[in-house]
């Protein structure tokens, strides 16, 4: 069994042969970022087109267990790809890109180093904008976090501005209301 960090190297490897654009995502995005705290899984924003995902499926049919899994209705993630690693270890989601802000947000990640290689993960003020656009407990408690660990360092204009895109203004506002 791999390490963890490892693992995400392994499949970075995975997606840089299959020419895939990739950042790290959800938890271990944040773990990145500055906020130390658990998390059961990576996450991984991909830039797959559809007619592509079998192809994946079967690139990483050799190390990993994966699988399509299809969204239902109340989800808030309409599909992705679970790979599990076939000696155990951390599963890894891979969600495709859901639009251009996704895809914007791919184009702005920043490298860093695992395992040897650089793992792109989604800039600070991308990342807090997912995570009030996903609106669950721990990813509202994940960008307050990040937002108090990056004081100082996050461009407020540029969270504002990505948090419009993703039309969640409203939310960072509880958050973190604005300064008067």
């Amino acid at each position: 069994m791999r390490s963890p960090l490892a693992e995400i190297a392994a499949i970075a490897s995975v997606l840089h042969c299959e020419a895939i654009a990739y950042a790290l995502i959800g938890g271990w995005a944040v773990i990145a970022w500055g906020y130390l705290r658990t998390s059961d899984d990576f996450d991984l924003l991909i830039d797959l087109p559809a007619s592509n995902r079998r192809r994946l499926l079967e690139a990483l049919s050799g190390d990993w267990e994966a699988k399509w899994i299809e969204g239902g209705q109340d989800d808030p993630i309409p599909g992705l790809i679970r790979a599990k690693p076939k000696d155990g270890g951390l599963p890894i989601d891979l969600l495709p890109v859901r639009g251009r802000h996704d895809r914007a947000a791919l184009s702005r990640a920043i490298g860093v180093p695992v395992e040897g290689t650089s793992i792109p993960v989604v800039a600070p003020e991308d990342l807090i904008a997912m995570k009030i656009e996903a609106g669950g407990g721990q990813d509202y408690e994940d960008a307050r976090r990040l937002m108090d660990i990056l004081a100082g360092k996050l461009d407020m204009k540029t969270l504002r501005e990505r948090c419009r895109e993703r039309r969640v203004s409203d939310r960072l506002d509880l958050i973190r209301p604005p300064k008067l």
